[in-house]
């Protein structure tokens, strides 16, 4: 599974330890779960609903962004070069 362009690994529940309370409780209430090692580091176990929430989140930002490069663009002055240019100088 990709997630914004970052590889995704899928493990089955079945190979993990997670108490199946806890994975229900995700699904069922959408209940979001730390889970935190004795080093302090931490993952969480989100609800497919909350991990759309956060991509849509991350495509407004994205956007944004993008919006702002272009005015920065336009107010530079500079010409864009073309795609079939940028191709042909690759070699595609």
């Amino acid at each position: 599974m990709t997630f914004r362009g970052i590889n995704m690994t899928t493990l089955n529940a079945s190979q993990v330890r997670i108490p199946s309370k806890a994975f229900e409780e995700v699904l069922s209430n959408g209940e979001r779960i730390r889970i935190r090692r004795k080093d302090g580091e931490e993952v969480y176990l989100v609800s497919r609903q909350d991990l759309r929430a956060l991509e849509a989140l991350e495509d407004l930002f994205d956007l944004k962004e993008a919006e702002e490069a272009l005015e920065r663009f336009k107010a530079g002055g500079e010409e864009a070069i073309p795609l079939t240019k940028i191709k042909s100088d690759l070699g595609f």
